[in-house]
């Protein structure tokens, strides 16, 4: 199973329950784990966004609108974008370990 660590930013205003006020914030840094087969990469950023409002504000706003949305995938090391599979290996690894099994064979 592939997955990607994306870092979400996000424009959303909460309405604050106690004095009703609406007040308009920029998130930055919000952890989100994507799992790909789980849904599309916009998916699992906005749910990160909400989950952290809840986690963040609870009951303590009337509702939220999340106005704009954007991740960029956590880099490690000199890879573009870390993949892991389902048992823990680096897709990158993975690839130019089969490739080198595969092209060991053909012999």
């Amino acid at each position: 199973m592939l997955k990607t660590n994306i870092l979400v930013s996000a424009d959303i205003t909460i309405r604050i329950r106690e004095t009703g006020k609406e007040e308009d914030l920029r998130v930055d840094n919000i952890p989100c784990l994507w799992v790909w087969a789980d849904g599309s990469r916009g998916a699992a950023e906005y749910w990160a966004v909400s989950d952290w409002i809840a986690e963040t504000f609870g009951n303590n706003i009337d509702w939220f609108s999340i106005k704009c949305v954007v991740g960029t995938p956590v880099r490690e090391g000199d890879d573009p974008m870390k993949q892991v599979r389902s048992d823990g290996m680096d897709v990158l690894e993975a690839m130019t370990t089969e490739t080198e099994v595969q092209w060991g064979t053909g012999e």
